[in-house]
């Protein structure tokens, strides 16, 4: 759902563009130059590269040529516009302008954005929301507010049917946390014609007209591509959305759903930095340690809702593939974007009421565990 809401514009150039698309608006007619570019479209591209480009200076010693994340590569500010744009995985968020990942930036080693730099950033994002809502572009796909039960044990079930993917559908365990609420168990399921999808967004419902999104948007990079009848967790299969209140309703929008594509697609993921462990020494050093004393004797085969549920067979393992699919496994549980919220965490917390059969037995003895797991889990999220 887009909710046309402008923000207070300056009466610049970019101002009497947007004014001139606005009386277009009382007619639906919206102009166009010889290029195919709305009069807002535009508005919003001069903005970015004159109040926007100056302000990501800072950005360019690595966002220009470093790949994988070149998001400003461009001779121009035209250029750069055009790139930031259609950088996949994307940068910017439509939907929910607030939680794009050129503001929120996620796992990131560089310097934070001052107010002076994020707002003329999000002013930029509201405008390019606006040029799309008049142009006429495809939205998002919402599902409609569902309440959760977050008892822990209901199966809690979203249909995807009325956005078009029949007989598909989004299933959870919900729990309440000291603050917010917490997925586990989050699986996609393939409908008659399966499934693709790409970007879902959860959406919390602070009141009937008013939605908060993900801050942290941390399926950014997710594709899943599933046959009829098919499967799989979003991501890691846990989310800690410590921002939404448990009482409110949620939903969830995404870039892309349609049928089964059957193109190879799966999932992508890893709090957005893609692949499995990249750093698995540390993992080896930090880590294994710990989830040795207080996880394997569960996870690793003795209890085998634990195992199906998280694999630690291999921790420990002297073998190098067997240890890369410990870390592998492990990392579905870790969100780079906020790890000390990652699943891994969330579960053993004594002050979480999650239904996890095993909690530490204080609070010391749970930092020392999350401290170092967050050693490795730090390592993974700045590794090129």
């Amino acid at each position: 759902m887009l909710i046309r809401k402008l923000g207070m514009v300056r009466l610049t150039a970019v101002g009497v563009a947007l004014a001139l698309v606005a009386g277009a608006g009382c007619t639906g007619i919206v102009p166009y130059d010889d290029e195919g570019e709305s009069a807002e479209a535009r508005a919003a591209r001069e903005y970015f590269e004159t109040q926007v480009v100056p302000k990501l200076a800072n950005c360019t010693g690595c966002h220009v040529a470093q790949a994988g994340i070149d998001f400003l590569r461009g001779a121009t500010p035209t250029e750069i516009h055009a790139t930031v744009m259609a950088f996949a995985p994307a940068v910017v968020n439509l939907e929910a302008p607030a939680s794009s990942r050129l503001l929120t930036k996620g796992a990131h080693s560089g310097p934070a954005l001052q107010s002076s730099e994020a707002a003329p950033m999000l002013q930029w994002l509201q405008l390019e929301r606006e040029a799309v809502e008049i142009g006429g572009a495809q939205v998002l796909r919402e599902t409609q507010p569902m309440m959760p039960l977050s008892d822990g044990v209901t199966i809690n079930e979203i249909d995807l049917t009325p956005i078009g993917a029949a007989g598909s559908k989004v299933t959870f365990l919900a729990e309440r946390l000291a603050s917010g609420l917490y997925l586990s168990d989050l699986k996609l399921v393939g409908g008659t014609a399966g499934l693709y999808i790409e970007h879902p967004l959860f959406v919390s419902w602070t009141s009937p007209t008013t939605k908060e999104p993900d801050t942290i948007d941390r399926f950014f990079a997710e594709k899943k591509d599933l046959m009829a009848g098919q499967t799989d967790f979003i991501e890691g299969g846990t989310a800690a959305f410590v921002t939404f209140a448990p009482t409110n309703p949620i939903s969830i929008s995404f870039k892309v759903i349609e049928a089964f594509r059957g193109g190879g697609g799966g999932g992508g993921g890893g709090g957005g930095l893609g692949g499995g462990c990249r750093v698995l020494a540390d993992f080896l050093t930090s880590a294994v340690a710990p989830l040795q004393a207080s996880c394997t004797s569960c996870h690793a085969g003795a209890v085998a809702g634990a195992q199906n549920a998280v694999d630690m067979s291999k921790v420990g393992s002297a073998d190098p593939a067997e240890q890369q699919q410990a870390c592998n496994q492990i990392l579905t549980r870790v969100n780079k974007n906020d790890p000390t919220n990652s699943g891994i965490f969330i579960a053993p917390d004594p002050a979480q009421a999650t239904g996890h059969d095993f909690k530490f037995g204080s609070a010391a003895d749970n930092t020392a565990f999350r401290n170092a797991l967050l050693v490795w889990i730090e390592k993974e999220r700045t590794a090129p």
